[in-house]
């Protein structure tokens, strides 16, 4: 018969219980720390989806850029206009951030945005301003998503 080693006291089975405890607790854990992460996740995801389809700037951006692209034309002369589209781009620069951080996924904001993010490169006025202004986030995840232009 093979040599196992069995605790021999009360002391030794001691012990072993204990390293036992740990470890289900440390398992415990890191169930507990993955639930409450997609928790957190479905919370951001529901704040952001909120705030863009809510705010009264965004949903005129939106309206703008579906309905309205020609004009995007008079960007540099009307300044309204400017700090509308910065809004609305800040909003998806945050969005890309997210992503890049890991704490959303690439996935999950091209089902709750896909439509208004294809439009963006599509207005030439608007991806000028992008690549142009420092939304290098947003730029990198219309790329990432098959978005932006070549």
């Amino acid at each position: 018969m093979p040599n196992v080693i069995w605790p021999q006291n009360v002391k030794d089975w001691l012990e072993a219980g204990l390293y036992l405890v740990g470890i289900l607790a440390a398992v415990g854990s890191a169930v507990q720390y993955v639930r409450n992460s997609s928790r957190e996740r479905i919370r951001w995801l529901f704040e952001l989806y909120e705030r863009f389809y809510d705010r009264s700037t965004l949903k005129e951006m939106r309206s703008k850029c579906a309905w309205s692209p020609g004009d995007f034309a008079k960007l540099k002369e009307d300044a309204t206009l400017r700090g509308n589209l910065s809004e609305y781009l800040n909003f998806f620069e945050l969005t890309a951030y997210m992503v890049n951080k890991g704490q959303i996924s690439s996935k999950e904001v091209k089902v709750m945005f896909e439509s208004p993010l294809k439009r963006l490169p599509q207005i030439d006025a608007v991806w000028t301003y992008i690549c142009g202004r420092g939304y290098e986030q947003l730029a990198w995840l219309l790329k990432d998503l098959g978005y932006a232009k070549k």
